[in-house]
């Protein structure tokens, strides 16, 4: 962006004197010439609605971003919250955890950790 200000600066410079010179009745203005200035306004509309779609596609990224890690952590909450609050769930998912032998559960205590295991 700083490196396209001098160009926007010097096209100013150029196209302001010219307008206004057309408009005091000075110079008369060919289509050709209210094309070209057409054109540069058109290349110029271009450009700054890319820079606004850019800096639109960066926020939305960062905004998906924070919406999954919100999502990770709200089902991490609800995990830890459900063990809170189930002394029996936390208690099978302690006994399963123990140097990683699921198998001394019964098998409905192994259900319920192999669903709950984080």
């Amino acid at each position: 962006m700083v490196a396209l200000r001098p160009k926007i600066c010097a096209l100013a410079n150029w196209l302001i004197p010219v307008l206004f010179e057309y408009w005091l009745g000075v110079v008369d203005v060919s289509i050709q010439d209210w094309g070209a200035i057409g054109e540069i306004v058109g290349a110029m509309a271009v450009i700054l609605t890319l820079i606004y779609l850019t800096t639109q596609i960066c926020q939305n990224t960062r905004q998906l971003r924070s919406e999954g890690h919100q999502g990770i952590t709200n089902g991490y909450a609800d995990i830890l919250g459900q063990l809170l609050a189930d002394d029996s769930l936390f208690k099978t998912l302690v006994r399963g955890s123990r140097n990683g032998k699921a198998s001394r559960l019964s098998s409905n205590h192994n259900v319920t950790f192999s669903s709950t295991n984080i």
